[in-house]
């Protein structure tokens, strides 16, 4: 009785091996980075029109991301499991051989999750799963991953977002407004209109940012920044 469990026992890791091909794989999360994006360049003439931004400054905190070309699954027919083309996945962890993406719908859930673990060097493109913050269980492919680079944006309480819009012009007056939004959304309190005399001069400024103003008109501007709004 005892050897026939012990049969059991060793088939059953065999067929379990099978289908993990690595199992309790150790790796450590990947934080989002930082980034600054500053719309448009400074020191260039553009033309726009009334209602369109001068400029947009935005501050956020973005994952590196892949979008998928083709649907995916594992070899095995034990794991219930498929990736579909167009499906976007961030990176989330890092182990020794592999960078690991997950579907954004996993973050906040408490579930076994499923990605996609990318090869370093000559390692082979693997699916993967977890069910705790400390190791990954790697799944052969069907097929290889194909895919584009493409970067995630969070909305979250750092995501800082400055707007200086075209509001036309009233004899040698110009008129703008200011839009400040966190989180992505726009905050009422935080928008102000502006205007400034063209007589006094063709340079206005406002919290740091400094801008040239090169023709305008009842419909457009043609402007050139010199320096973009003071960082917070």
């Amino acid at each position: 009785m005892v050897y026939k469990d012990y049969l059991k026992t060793i088939t059953f890791c065999l067929f379990v091996s099978l289908i993990f091909i690595s199992c309790g794989t150790s790796f450590k999360k990947v934080q989002p980075h930082k980034i600054e994006n500053i719309k448009p360049e400074l020191n260039k003439s553009f033309i726009i029109e009334i209602g369109e931004s001068l400029i947009e400054n935005e501050l956020s905190q973005n994952y590196d991301a892949i979008i998928l070309d083709e649907d995916l699954k594992p070899e095995s027919y034990y794991v219930d499991k498929k990736f579909r083309s167009g499906d976007m996945l961030i990176k989330t962890g890092e182990s020794i051989d592999y960078y690991l993406y997950e579907e954004i719908k996993s973050q906040n859930q408490n579930i076994n999750v499923f990605g996609i673990a990318l090869g370093k060097g000559n390692k082979e493109n693997m699916m993967y799963s977890t069910s705790n913050s400390h190791s990954i269980k790697l799944l052969k492919l069907k097929n290889d991953v194909k895919y584009k680079k493409n970067d995630y944006k969070i909305s979250n309480d750092y995501y800082f977002k400055q707007v200086f819009i075209y509001n036309g012009k009233v004899g040698n007056g110009v008129k703008f407004i200011y839009r400040e939004f966190i989180n992505n959304i726009a905050r009422p309190a935080f928008q102000q209109d502006l205007q400034y005399d063209l007589l006094e001069s063709n340079i206005i400024g406002f919290k740091g940012l400094r801008i040239e103003i090169i023709n305008v008109t009842n419909t457009s501007i043609e402007y050139k920044i010199s320096n973009s709004f003071t960082k917070i």
